[in-house]
């Protein structure tokens, strides 16, 4: 499902990029092994997500794709040293009651 999932997307996006003529900067790189190592991460978090809506009761996998912003704004803050102001928290904040 999930090799289905990016094939089928790629396509659609190359053609996309070539007919605006932002193909060769859209794939150059200065850091290669970091693109192969986001991709991977890309497609286990894929695969993961997927196993979780067949393991998990449904609602369990709903509150906690709802709750993946405040997760992401949390780690960021701890793992990457960013400064989170109000203004992030906010944003967060205003998308989670939206989409409730």
């Amino acid at each position: 499902m999930v090799f289905f999932r990016s094939r089928l997307r790629d396509p659609a996006v190359v053609v996309i990029y070539a007919w605006r003529r932002e193909l060769n900067p859209c794939v150059r790189t200065g850091r290669p092994l970091g693109h192969l190592a986001r991709g991977m991460i890309s497609i286990v978090g894929m695969f993961l997500n997927f196993a979780a809506l067949a393991r998990l009761p449904l609602v369990d996998a709903t509150a906690i794709s709802f709750a993946a912003p405040f997760i992401t704004v949390i780690f960021a803050a701890l793992f990457l040293s960013e400064r989170v102001r109000v203004y992030r928290w906010s944003a967060v904040v205003s998308g989670f009651i939206a989409s409730s």
